[in-house]
Formats: C-alpha cells, structure tokens, sequence
C-alpha cells in the first residue's frame, strides 16, 4: 500500500492549487478507507478537502458513479468542476457526468489510452494544470 513514489512537482502543486482556493477533492478507485491512509502516509492529506473513493463493498467503484456521488455530496457546479486523471475511466467518468475532462501524460495510463479517451485537455506536468487552473480562474473573476 505505501510502494507509491510521489512524483516530484506534486507537494509544490498541491500547494499551489490548494493556496488559490480551489477545492481538490480524491476520486479515486481505489477502497476509499486505503486512499486515505495512502494520502495520511505521504502526507498529503492536507491539501485535499475529502477523498472519495469506493467502499468495500464494491460501491462506487465504477468512476462514472463515483463522480456523481462527489458532485452530489460536495454540491458542486458541473460547469465548474474538472476532473483530472491518468486512465480513461477518469476521462469517461467526467464526461458521463458532463464535467471538464483533464488527462495527465504521466502516470499509469499510456499516451494511446488517454489520446483514445479523448479529455477536454491534456497536461504534461502538474504545474502546467496549476497554470491553467489560475489563468482559468482569473478569467472568471474579470
């Protein structure tokens, strides 16, 4: 459970997105109990507002349904709100609930799978996502 490796620009990202007031939120596949202890462990808790994730039992653990459960408890916009990941069921996941969809060039999923996605956008780093996050936000604001 604690094999992970976090990648470098994560801490200062987190940081960074988390600071502005954007609400981050884990929507993870994974049995949400083991998430956050993955996330307590690497000490990363801290800049997500909840995680979520499926429950033993096998709810939630399809992502289309995860993130309707997210966007109901947390009362958030669908036309604010973006998904981010690294596999396809994250991009399907999003645009089943009518989200922005945004894919990760590292990660688990390769190129094909995430370019076969087809996500609203695609981000080599994590501070690119931050920069797109800020600009976005200021053009709201203006």
């Amino acid at each position: 459970m604690y094999e992970n490796e976090i990648y470098p620009e994560i801490v200062p990202s987190l940081r960074r997105i988390s600071g502005k007031g954007f609400r981050v939120f884990l929507a993870t596949s994974k049995p949400r109990v083991f998430a956050a202890q993955i996330l307590d462990h690497f000490d990363l808790t801290q800049f997500f507002e909840a995680v979520h994730g499926s429950e033993l039992d096998g709810r939630l653990s399809d992502k289309g349904e995860l993130v309707a459960h997210i966007l109901d408890s947390e009362n958030l916009d669908p036309r604010t709100t973006i998904i981010v990941g690294d596999r396809s069921h994250d991009i399907f996941g999003g645009k089943r609930n009518g989200i922005m969809t945004a894919a990760v060039s590292y990660g688990y999923g390769s190129r094909e799978e995430i370019a076969e996605a087809m996500p609203d956008l695609v981000f080599d780093s994590l501070p690119e996502l931050a920069e797109f996050l800020e600009l976005k936000a200021a053009l709201n604001n203006s």
